[in-house]
Parts: structure tokens; sequence; C-alpha cells
């Protein structure tokens, strides 16, 4: 009963909590500057000489879930569909070859691969056609928006230094309660990972796993500290690790 009491109140508070917003632009502004990216360039991301590579994968609520992986070239670079049957194809070998086939669920599978040159805005993705690779794993699926992170790292500190891929799909077999997984998916979802770099760095492709970085404008932070602008460009993976057996989440995957 209280919380219903505390919640009206706080309904009948709230005219006059607009009144004082709208009277003080500078805690306006303020606020705001919590809510967007201030170094946030709208419109395509162009990166020179950067491809980008999704791996597109069918979960067992009807859901397609990304992975979007980066990779960078020195010479000319030309995808076709034919470049991404060929690295789905490779895909494919590396999920039984890193052991990831039997901790993922058997309703999930890898449907596609899509290659795109971002060298340029509004390009093509080509999209894969080939037969899909899917789990064996046995019990149930894990939530839908359960995932397994593999950290990118970089030789640059902090968190613009560093990427992330989330894993999806896997069954029970592949959860050890409390919310962490077996040591048999750290070890297989760092060798797959690791084999999806060596695919995009195959014959035929020759693209080498990056971190892409799109351009950002020059601001000066909430705390006063100036940050210069920054061109589009790529860092180079150093490491490829999962840094804790923690599930982590993906909200969106479970969404309807």
């Amino acid at each position: 009963m209280s919380s219903v009491l505390d919640s009206l109140k706080l309904l009948q508070q709230m005219p006059a909590l607009v009144a004082a917003l709208s009277s003080n632009p500078e805690l306006a502004n303020e606020i705001s500057a919590f809510a967007t990216d201030p170094g946030h360039i709208a419109g395509p991301v162009v990166i020179p000489n950067t491809a980008q590579v999704r791996l597109f994968w069918l979960l067992g609520n009807g859901k397609i879930a990304t992975n979007v992986l980066h990779g960078s070239y020195t010479a000319g670079f030309t995808p076709t569909v034919t470049m991404a049957n060929n690295l789905q194809t490779a895909i494919n070998a590396a999920l039984t070859s890193s052991g990831m086939t039997p901790l993922l669920h058997t309703t999930t599978s890898l449907t596609g691969v899509g290659i795109r040159d971002i060298s340029a805005a509004h390009t093509t993705e080509f999209v894969s056609t080939g037969a899909a690779g899917a789990g064996t794993g046995t019990g149930a699926a894990l939530p839908p928006q359960t995932s397994f992170v593999v950290t990118l790292r970089t030789g640059t500190a902090g968190q613009g230094g560093r990427g992330r891929v989330y894993l999806p799909g896997y069954a029970s077999i592949a959860d050890t309660g409390n919310g962490v997984a077996s040591g048999a998916v750290s070890t297989a979802s760092q060798s797959f990972v690791g084999s999806v770099s060596s695919a995009m760095a195959g014959a035929g492709v020759l693209l080498t796993l990056c971190l892409a970085r799109p351009a950002r404008a020059a601001y000066t932070g909430k705390t006063g500290t100036a940050h210069a602008a920054r061109p589009a460009g790529t860092l180079p993976i150093t490491a490829i690790v999962a840094e804790n057996n923690v599930w982590d989440t993906q909200r969106r995957r479970a969404e309807p």
C-alpha cells in the first residue's frame, strides 16, 4: 500500500519537477548529456580499408542474433556471394573443430554470413546462401538472451580499445549453475572466434580481424575535459580471450 501512495505522491509532484527543469536550461543540458554521446557523428559509418562481417544465428525463439566483426585489408577488396559462401563453409567447420557444436542447443544454427565493404557509404552486403551449421547440445535451451562473451583485445587501453563478441544459443549442458558457464564453453568459444579470424584471413577473403573505430567529433565532457576529434580507423587485435566464465545478457534477443 505504501508503494502505491509513494507513486501517487510522485505523480502529484511531476508538474512542479517539469516546471523547474524548464526554467533551468543549464540543468536540462546537463541531464541531456547523460543520455547522449556528444562525440557521435550521425550518418553511415565509413572506415577506410575495412570490411564488415556479420554472423547470423537463428535462435529457438525464432529471432536472428547477429555478431558484427570487422576486418582490415591493404589491397583492393571486392566482396561477392561466393566469398560469403566460402567464409560460411569455413566458419561452419569451425563450429565443429572448436567444440562449439555440442554446446549449442539443437534449435540454434548459424544460418549465414554477410560481408560488406564499409570504406564507402551505402555499399551492398553480400550474404551467403550455403547450408546452416546447427548445434547438437543436449538438455533445454538456455534463455535466448543468455550469451557468452569473448573479448577482443588491442594494444590500446580502455573501453574504446577492446571489442566484445556475444555468442548465443547454448544448451543447458553448457551451464554449471549460478550463472556460470562450463570451462568447455570458455575454451570452445575462444577457439571458435579464433577460427573465424583465421577464416577471414584465408584465401579468397584476406581480411585481418580488427577493431573498427568510426570517426568521432571533438567535444568537452561533463567534467570539463576536452576530447579531440578522432578520425575513422582500425586497431589490430592482439588477443582473443574469455575474461571470465560468467554468462552475459543481450536482452534484445529475448524481446518479441
